[in-house]
């Protein structure tokens, strides 16, 4: 082997390892803790069998490296105890994605995405995370008067 060769296999080799893939749920437990996650997360509901699932799989796998900041998962609704999982999300046709953070489904989508519909229901995701984040924010700052404005209102109806 050359220099060069040493240089590409190296290069290769630890570029694959900064590549993140989506995490596959295969137990019920798993999934109860990832979906509890205060990390944003995009979740795909799938079988083996399912043609439009097999299609849609490489884009999601890319997705999972381009938006890092999401944690991608997948569920085959064929392993035990998912199917449980499955039927209390009522999920009725695959694929299905969820989009979820801190336990809460923020929006979900059936069926077969081309990569430019993934991208868009994506960026959409971002911004109601973004919206969320804001409101806690302005609901924070909201609080914090009010508090005072009741201090004021005791200390007032004390003159009286």
């Amino acid at each position: 082997m050359n220099f060069k060769s040493l240089v590409f296999s190296l290069v290769i080799g630890s570029s694959t390892l900064l590549l993140s893939n989506p995490t596959y749920l295969n137990s019920p437990e798993k999934y109860e803790s990832q979906f509890s996650s205060h990390k944003p997360t995009i979740t795909m509901y799938t079988s083996p069998s399912c043609g439009p699932c097999k299609q849609m799989k490489p884009d999601f796998y890319a997705a999972s490296n381009t938006f890092s900041d999401i944690t991608f998962c997948i569920v085959d609704i064929n392993k035990p105890g998912m199917n449980e999982i499955a039927r209390r999300l009522h999920i009725q046709s695959i694929p299905t994605l969820i989009f979820s953070c801190e336990g809460r489904i923020l929006s979900r989508t059936r069926g077969q995405l081309s990569k430019r519909e993934l991208e868009k229901e994506i960026a959409q995701f971002k911004t109601a995370l973004a919206g969320r984040s804001k409101d806690k924010k302005e609901t924070t700052k909201v609080g914090a008067p009010s508090a005072s404005l009741n201090k004021a209102q005791k200390h007032h109806s004390k003159r009286k």
